[in-house]
């Protein structure tokens, strides 16, 4: 079965949730299909309850 792969990073008091190695960074996740962005967050460690604001497909660029 195929994996998905995903970039998760979380900003201000939800860093305190987060082990030290993990705060103020991108951190990629490999999960199975069809897993929920709920289930990630939680098995990062963040209640999804405190996640008010969820980006998807962001790319960032440089300015012209």
């Amino acid at each position: 079965m195929r994996q998905a792969a995903a970039s998760f990073r979380f900003y201000e008091e939800l860093n305190d949730f987060l082990p030290l190695q993990r705060r103020k960074r991108d951190i990629a996740f490999v999960c199975a299909p069809g897993v929920t962005v709920k289930h990630v967050i939680e098995a990062l460690g963040v209640p999804h309850t405190e996640v008010e604001v969820i980006l998807a497909n962001v790319c960032e660029r440089a300015g012209r």
